[in-house]
């Protein structure tokens, strides 16, 4: 399920070695494949690395 927010969306970044991930705030859902532009600033952290 997806909630959609008017005022944007709640994401969490973060790089675990495995390649990106973009993780739904609330839900915890893996959204990367519909962020694919957050996914490339995702890739290009650190190793461990978490940031909003």
């Amino acid at each position: 399920m997806l909630e959609w927010k008017l005022d944007g969306h709640q994401l969490l970044l973060a790089n675990n070695g495995a390649g990106p991930l973009v993780q739904a705030g609330r839900s915890g859902r893996n959204v990367t494949a519909l962020f694919p532009n957050l996914a490339a600033v995702a890739e290009r952290l650190g190793v461990g690395t978490v940031g909003p």
